[in-house]
């Protein structure tokens, strides 16, 4: 694979990536707001052949104990992409920020002793009973998380202006 031949201006900054999923859609969009021409290379056929080509997905944090740096950097992530979702996509149609019910299965998810700052919160005995469980079932509930549409969020973020993909490529080295 031959990549057309740029002439970028003095000190233009270019970026390659690979892969226009999740995360490759996010780098280029993130890069190509920062003033970088980005190319994208994916060996699809067009936006969501993969994973990210899911119907929906969840964001919510990751919880321990001990608000560890899984927890801490979750939390951020899930932050960042629904402000990324508020900027990018329809409310209500492409996401939406519902908060989420975490049935805690065998106690496997633990709030921090000390409060972290973190959204998330025991569930109430009415958020339980919503989500259709037995009274007493023990659940965290996940004010700030939502549901998203992968393949819109990866399709706005690949309409970046300075975005350029290329589908249908193989990178061999």
């Amino acid at each position: 694979m031959c990549l057309p031949q740029l002439h970028p201006a003095p000190h233009a900054r270019q970026a390659l990536v690979l892969g226009a999923g999740l995360s490759g859609s996010a780098v280029a969009h993130s890069l190509a707001s920062r003033g970088w021409t980005v190319t994208v290379l994916d060996q699809a056929q067009g936006v969501g052949a993969g994973a990210s080509g899911l119907p929906s997905g969840l964001a919510a944090p990751h919880v321990s104990p001990d608000d560890n740096v899984l927890s801490r950097i979750t939390r951020a992530g899930v932050r960042a992409t629904l402000q990324r979702a508020q900027a990018l996509l329809q409310s209500g149609t492409d996401w939406a920020l519902t908060g989420v019910l975490e049935h805690n299965l065998a106690g496997k998810r633990r709030l921090p002793a000390v409060n972290s700052g973190s959204p998330t919160t025991q569930a109430s005995p009415a958020q339980v009973a919503a989500a259709g469980l037995a009274p007493g079932t023990p659940a965290l509930w996940h004010a700030e998380a939502g549901w998203i549409r992968p393949r819109a969020l990866v399709a706005a973020q690949l309409r970046t202006p300075g975005v350029q993909v290329l589908w249908g490529q193989q990178a061999h080295r």
